[in-house]
C-alpha cells in the first residue's frame, strides 16, 4: 500500500478530522462533525438534482430541447 493510494486518502481524512473533533470537543465534537458532515452531502445531492433532473427544458421540437 502506497501513501500515494487516494483511496486511503480519501478514508483516512474524514477519520483524522473525527479523531481531531474528539480530542479538541469530546463527544459533542464528534456528534457536531457527523451532523455538519449529513448536511453537507445533502446540500450536495440537492444541488446535483436541481442541476441534472430538477430543470424544466422548453421543448424546441419532439425529442430536442434547448
Amino acid at each position: 500500500m502506497s501513501v500515494n493510494n487516494r483511496f486511503l486518502l480519501f478514508f483516512a481524512v474524514p477519520i483524522v478530522f473525527i479523531l481531531w473533533a474528539a480530542k479538541t470537543a469530546g463527544l459533542m465534537g464528534v456528534l457536531v462533525y457527523i451532523l455538519e458532515s449529513f448536511v453537507g452531502v445533502i446540500l450536495l445531492e440537492i444541488v446535483n438534482y436541481a442541476r441534472h433532473y430538477g430543470l424544466l427544458r422548453k421543448e424546441i421540437s419532439p425529442g430536442e430541447y434547448e
